[in-house]
């Protein structure tokens, strides 16, 4: 199915609703707190004596569950400049858990050979949205992560099969975790699942925010 290039900033498809551009700055919002719960744990002096990572730590707040999944800390915490993506998503109501925390298990264990994949959050925002945050140390690391067999299962084969619709950014964060993160936003690609004749073939559209960012990174300025 071809796709749809948003050229201004406001533009958005009427019959699709999760397109409206204040979608995004309620997923902005989501990630940057996000960031700085991931921050307040993976930089906390007491997890540092943690030796087996990755590291999966569990939290419920007003019946809403968040998964933090600390896979390589100490980059983590001390880049000025990561990589991030946020995939933002409304799930069916009525599906298969069973499946989805298979793969997703699988997933995380392959992180042991993708270093370069610091953090990977799953958060819950209400009882159909769910929000997923993935930390780069940078661009390579997730072009590698991306050709990950259980990663393309994940996208191609599951995300029709539980998911509504997606907004997936792309971004960096810049000035490191701990004091006052900046995430820059590069681009949104969407997927909508519904009412079309392939589910592997969904709508599409793609929303560009200017330039993207330097992709140089490391432990000084961004």
């Amino acid at each position: 199915m071809q796709e749809v290039v948003f050229s201004d900033s406001n533009a958005w498809v009427t019959t699709r609703a999760f397109t409206h551009p204040d979608h995004t700055v309620r997923d902005f919002e989501a990630m940057t707190a996000i960031i700085h719960e991931v921050a307040a744990l993976a930089c906390n002096p007491v997890f540092h004596q943690l030796q087996d990572f990755p590291t999966t730590v569990y939290r419920q707040r007003e019946g809403l569950s968040h998964r933090f999944v600390i896979n390589n800390h100490e980059p983590l915490c001390t880049y000025r400049k990561l990589t991030l993506v946020g995939f933002f998503g409304i799930r069916y109501t009525q599906m298969d858990m069973e499946v989805l925390t298979r793969a997703d298990d699988l997933l995380i264990t392959e992180f042991r050979v993708h270093d370069g994949i610091l953090a990977y959050v799953s958060y819950q925002l209400n009882q159909e949205q769910y929000g997923n945050v993935v930390i780069f140390d940078s661009p390579t690391a997730q072009l590698h992560w991306s050709e990950s067999l259980h990663h393309a299962h994940a996208a191609r084969d599951l995300a029709p099969t539980y998911y509504r619709h997606i907004r997936l950014h792309n971004g960096f964060v810049h000035d490191g975790i701990q004091n006052n993160p900046r995430i820059e936003l590069t681009s949104t690609k969407y997927f909508d699942y519904c009412d079309i004749p392939n589910p592997l073939d969904p709508w599409r559209g793609i929303r560009h925010y200017g330039q993207a960012a330097d992709t140089t990174n490391g432990t000084g300025g961004a």
